[in-house]
């Protein structure tokens, strides 16, 4: 079974984050429900959703990498 991603630590680490990097525009299209649900919980958090979405990438390509 997958490991599931620490919520927790996400925040963490994006609090810790640089700004400054360059940024790139992308679209997805997501099931709204999820959409939705996520960006509760990431303004209970009170983090960006792009900033959480952009540490799940990270999760994922250092995971497949086998780096977490």
């Amino acid at each position: 079974m997958a490991k599931a991603t620490d919520p927790r630590a996400i925040v963490k680490r994006i609090k810790a984050q640089d700004l400054g990097s360059e940024k790139a525009n992308v679209t997805y299209r997501l099931t709204k429900v999820v959409v939705d649900e996520f960006k509760k919980a990431c303004e209970k958090q009170g983090v960006g959703q792009g900033r959480v979405l952009e540490e799940f990438m990270r999760d994922f390509v250092a995971a497949s990498k086998g780096e977490r």
